[in-house]
């Protein structure tokens, strides 16, 4: 892995730096998207699990309904949301 510092990136145009930057963008999307695929093989509809909502601030309990690629339909109090696998925990 190449390691650049702070005066290599000092001295790379902004043309140069955009790119690097989607390149880094693509990198990161495609490696989330893996942890949430391999996530997702943890769970079946019925679990309980828990996420921290970003939305409310707190930890919700819900009851897995559906899996999909990607992401769990999870059911709670607080209504049916569709969460990255990754974010999941068994509760």
């Amino acid at each position: 892995m190449q390691t650049l510092t702070v005066s290599q990136l000092n001295a790379m145009t902004i043309k140069d730096l955009v790119a690097l930057n989607k390149q880094i963008v693509a990198i990161v999307k495609e490696k989330q998207r893996t942890d949430n695929r391999t996530a997702s093989f943890n769970f079946m509809p019925g679990d309980r699990v828990s996420y921290d909502s970003n939305r409310f601030g707190v930890k919700v309990f819900g009851t897995v309904r559906e899996v999909k690629r990607t992401k769990v339909v999870v059911e709670s109090t607080a209504g049916r949301y569709l969460v990255p696998a990754s974010m999941l925990k068994a509760a």
